[in-house]
Order: C-alpha cells, then sequence, then structure tokens
C-alpha cells in the first residue's frame, strides 16, 4: 500500500481523497439504478401475460436501446425530456427545439450558418454528442457520415452533426414504433440484460437508506 509510506499529513490528505473518490462512485451507482428502476413499465401497462418476477421494461425505452450507442441513460433522459414525441410536427420541430440546429444570420441577400442555437435541454443535447462519439465507433453506418462530414467541416462540427441525426432518427422510430434499422440484435440483448440486472438490484435496494450527500 501506498498509504504508509507516506507521511501523516499526506496520508489524511490522500486518505480524504480516496473517500470523496469512494463516495462520488457510490453516488453514481446509486442514481444509474435510480435512473434503471425508472425503465420498468407502470403496473397499469403490464399486459396479462408478463411476468413480475422479470422486469418489464417499456416498449420506447426498448426501441431506442436498439440505436447502436444509445444506453438507457440516453434513452430516458431523452424520453422525459421530450414528453409525447407526437407534440412535434415533424424530427426538424424536435432538433431544433434541443438546440441541435445551426444558427442564421441574414445580411442582405446572404444568409450565413453559425454555431448550434443550444436551445433547449444542455444535458439531452450532452447526451446525444455522447451517444454519437460511440455510434461512430462501433456503427459503419454512422461511421460513414462521421468521416464524410469530418472531412469537411472538422470532428467537433461531424459529432453535433451525427448527434442530430441521431435524434431525427429515434424521433421516427418512436413515431412509426419500430427499431433501428442498422441494429445489431445481440447488443441491443446485451442492452436488456445489463438492464434488467440494475434494474432487479435497484429493486432489491430499495428499502436501503438513500447514501447522504455533501453539505454545501
Amino acid at each position: 500500500m501506498i498509504l504508509p509510506l507516506l507521511d501523516v499529513e499526506d496520508q489524511f490528505i490522500m486518505g480524504s481523497e480516496l473517500d470523496r473518490i469512494l463516495y462520488h462512485q457510490n453516488r453514481i451507482e446509486d442514481v444509474s439504478l435510480r435512473i434503471a428502476a425508472k425503465t420498468v413499465k407502470t403496473e397499469d401497462t403490464l399486459k396479462a401475460d408478463e411476468s413480475p418476477s422479470e422486469p418489464a421494461i417499456a416498449e420506447d425505452v426498448v426501441t431506442l436501446l436498439s440505436v447502436i450507442g444509445v444506453d438507457y441513460f440516453t434513452a430516458m433522459l431523452f424520453l422525459y425530456e421530450i414528453g409525447d414525441v407526437t407534440r412535434f410536427p415533424s424530427a426538424s420541430k424536435l432538433t431544433s427545439w434541443l438546440g441541435l440546429v445551426p444558427s442564421v444570420h441574414q445580411s442582405g441577400n446572404t444568409c450565413y450558418h453559425g454555431k448550434i442555437t443550444k436551445k433547449g435541454s444542455r444535458l439531452v443535447r450532452w447526451a446525444l454528442i455522447q451517444s454519437a462519439q460511440v455510434a461512430v465507433q462501433q456503427d459503419p453506418h454512422w461511421r460513414e457520415k462521421f468521416n464524410r462530414i469530418s472531412y469537411r467541416r472538422g470532428k467537433q462540427k461531424a459529432y453535433v452533426a451525427i448527434a442530430r441525426e441521431l435524434a431525427v432518427t429515434m424521433y421516427h422510430m418512436l413515431m412509426n414504433d419500430e427499431p433501428y434499422r442498422f441494429g445489431r440484435e445481440e447488443t441491443t440483448n446485451r442492452k436488456l440484460k445489463k438492464l434488467k440486472r440494475l434494474i432487479k438490484k435497484a429493486q432489491t435496494n430499495q428499502g436501503e437508506a438513500p447514501v447522504q450527500c455533501f453539505s454545501s
């Protein structure tokens, strides 16, 4: 161990930092379990043939998990923030609401496209961009698009463009109640298996006292 090699003051500082890291790891796990638990269907949406012993995950979450790069956190955040997807008459209205479209400046007869507007939910934009980075690595469909865009406009703008297209794809999937056309069944099943493990752990931990937050 490293601690015995340090003097008393350094041991105290190192020990305090390790405790803080452990605290945040526990908080992250606690929040992850709480989010996972929210993906379960409510009692009034359960079908008669669904067993209560097996977590019944909401259909919209299952649909979005078929997108390579989208995990349960992004799926839940997307669904909770946008609410009823039918309130957006088109995918372009949704991406505009999310602040993922370029700003437009007009001077005379000339239009200039600037940075994204960053309207709407900052967290959803962040989650979609994180998902875009994973999708580009794991999905040839998105990788091809990313390479084409980044060649002309740079990597940062390419990731934002992929995030915008992910939002468009997720919109149409929800509207048409269909999975991702380029999805891989084994990848989706792996995500669902992991999510069900987290749900069962969350349900087991329901009676435990929550982790206390640091006072500010």
